[in-house]
């Protein structure tokens, strides 16, 4: 996955071109589907904002009339999240790549667009790292760390398979037997 993020409302850039085979019917056959990479200001978080403020000027930004001031330079920004977009269209897990290859070597890259690291989820807790996994979840549950803060840090960073399938299991809904309705008659 990957998310760009511009300086400028919703940027389209195009890694494919559509390629259609026309025949004398009238009819045409679509051999190669077009790809679009296009950036939405509608998916634009808080953290994407503040990653493209500190790296681009906005400059020429409209100015406000009615109470002053200049406009926010957020109404201009938009982003671009390639694990969404892939969803959205259908793309199999090759077009996904192209894009994103696509994306960072264009030339406009840095320029008009960059692509952006996500937040990590914090530790849940500060020694978190050095706790073997036999004691990571009795640990959690002595302080009130929840489990799926865990399984979601544990994914993200340290990946102790062992750990993850330990926490599944606990997490796992715990299924009743299915009782038997008997009916007097």
């Amino acid at each position: 996955m990957a998310r760009f993020v511009g300086r400028h409302g919703n940027l389209s850039l195009y890694p494919r071109d559509e390629k259609k085979e026309h025949y004398a019917t009238g009819q045409s056959k679509i051999l190669v589907r077009e790809l679009c990479a296009q950036f939405s200001q509608d998916i634009v978080t808080d953290w994407d904002f503040e990653q493209v403020s500190t790296r681009f000027d906005f400059p020429g930004l409209p100015e406000d009339r009615e109470r002053g001031g200049d406009i926010s330079p957020r109404v201009r920004v938009s982003a671009f999240d390639s694990q969404l977009a892939a969803e959205q269209n259908g793309w199999t897990a090759e077009e996904h790549d192209h894009v994103v290859a696509f994306l960072r070597n264009h030339p406009l890259n840095q320029i008009e667009y960059v692509e952006i690291e996500l937040p990590r989820t914090p530790r849940p807790w500060p020694r978190y790292d050095q706790t073997p996994s036999s004691e990571v979840i009795a640990t959690a549950r002595s302080i009130g760390v929840s489990l799926e803060d865990v399984a979601v840090y544990e994914r993200e960073n340290a990946h102790r398979e062992d750990l993850l399938r330990e926490i599944a299991g606990e997490l796992a809904p715990i299924e009743e037997p299915e009782r038997e309705l008997i009916v007097h008659s």
